[in-house]
């Protein structure tokens, strides 16, 4: 859905309703180096110009060799399109890549995109994120398909966190879970910041998109945590009945 689309006109025997927009909201995009992630903010960026975008990415840890970095979050969004430069190949000390901003990128909006990193199995740095958000697009996922992100992309730093914390292993779950939980709370402390306001001036509900998988969309199989369509059900189930208020 279009958020910024003027809604039609009620008839006058209805009450009008206050449009839903997007304008001048911040937008949390959990999963956001992702394919899908990556491609919602980027139409975030593009059809909402007064939404401040917050790309959340995964937290490895500082100067490690298995972090993915943020390519197709930068290439999505348009980031590397401006004029590019890199270190020479030869040379050992600056292989770093630059890419200047062009005028033709203006519409991108990049100005609205903040990026920060979580560990999402943290429930202090789930709350932390989620300071001031108005609503949360959940695209984070262990696995790559229906096969786990680890196993197919040979990643070892999800492997090692699989092991090392086998009960927490499921973002689906546990991170979810944990993001959820730490909206609320953000979401009780500002409406607790917000006692001399009038009722128009405090947000009515903050909106949660979760993207889940079709029963039928990938052929279920069996994890240390239950089915693989099972945990997608379950991850639903939190949603609507853990945290009614924020759905």
């Amino acid at each position: 859905r279009n958020y910024d689309e003027v809604p039609a006109k009620p008839s006058s025997s209805v009450q009008a309703e206050e449009p839903m927009t997007l304008k001048k909201k911040r937008v949390l995009v959990v999963g956001a180096n992702g394919r899908l992630g990556s491609m919602v903010c980027r139409y975030l960026l593009r059809n909402n110009p007064q939404t401040e975008v917050v790309a959340c990415v995964h937290y490895v840890g500082e100067d490690s060799p298995t972090s993915r970095g943020y390519g197709r979050l930068s290439y999505e969004v348009g980031a590397e399109d401006g004029v590019g430069s890199i270190g020479a190949a030869w040379s050992a000390e600056d292989r770093t890549a630059t890419f200047e901003y062009a005028d033709y990128m203006k519409d991108y909006n990049l100005q609205n995109l903040r990026l920060v990193e979580c560990e999402l199995l943290d429930p202090v740095q789930c709350t932390t994120i989620c300071d001031g958000v108005d609503s949360v697009i959940w695209c984070a996922t262990d696995f790559n398909g229906n096969q786990p992100r680890a196993i197919s992309g040979l990643n070892v730093a999800f492997l090692f966190r699989a092991i090392a914390a086998p009960t927490k292993g499921r973002v689906e779950i546990e991170g979810l879970r944990n993001l959820l939980g730490g909206l609320k709370t953000q979401q009780q402390e500002r409406r607790l910041r917000q006692e001399t306001a009038t009722e128009n001036d405090v947000p009515k509900a903050l909106n949660v998109v979760l993207v889940s998988a079709d029963p039928d969309a990938f052929e279920d199989f069996e994890t240390p945590f239950g089915t693989f369509n099972g945990l997608k059900r379950e991850g639903e189930d939190i949603v609507t009945n853990e945290f009614p208020s924020l759905s």
